[in-house]
């Protein structure tokens, strides 16, 4: 392979990647304009976001019983976080007594190992989780998908990771729901 064209990706040459393609098309500004280099920060971003991939495949998701007082949801992600566990997704259900939290995190099954050791009520269950690009439209775009295929959604919820958006889902037909969306995760 020529150095011209660059490290090959299948058939195609990193020159013909499309990042590399938009980032010829948008060079870095002269240096020392401010606005034309907030102007580069921010149409370099949108690029990434454009270009970037989505992706769904499923996940555990820990869900943990919580007493409904005061510090009850600190002392669980304070412990999450002393043993480096980093929280991708959050959502909190309210009860009488006591609610829940359900959590996607970076490391499962070690979040289930503090749990344990904290002696913390919880339970584990899989979900799809799809990671999208951060822009308008991407959600609705998927859960169109997901209700033309027939495919409900039984609870929700999301968060932000690396500039993506994370949206963890129970449905209840995963195959159907990864099926519908094969063309826009693919």
């Amino acid at each position: 392979m020529s150095r011209k064209t660059g490290a090959s990706l299948g058939s195609k040459t990193f020159r013909d990647h499309p990042k590399a393609v938009l980032r010829r098309a948008f060079p870095h500004p002269a240096i020392g304009s401010a606005s034309s280099y907030s102007h580069f920060i921010e149409m370099r971003r949108v690029i990434d976001s454009a270009i970037m991939k989505a992706t769904m495949e499923p996940q555990v998701q820990v869900s943990v019983y919580v007493d409904n007082k005061p510090g009850a949801l600190a002392e669980i992600v304070a412990a999450l976080a002393a043993r480096g566990i980093n929280i991708l997704a959050l959502s909190l259900a309210e009860g009488i007594d006591h609610g829940y939290v359900r959590l996607l995190v970076d490391r499962p099954k070690e979040a289930v190992r503090v749990l344990s050791d904290t002696r913390h009520l919880f339970f584990t269950r899989d979900v799809l989780v799809a990671r999208l690009p951060h822009q308008p439209g991407a959600l609705a775009s998927l859960l169109a998908r997901w209700g033309a295929a027939g495919v409900n959604v039984e609870y929700a919820y999301s968060g932000i990771a690396d500039g993506a958006a994370i949206v963890a889902a129970k449905v209840d037909r995963p195959e159907a729901a990864v099926a519908a969306a094969a063309d826009l995760v693919g």
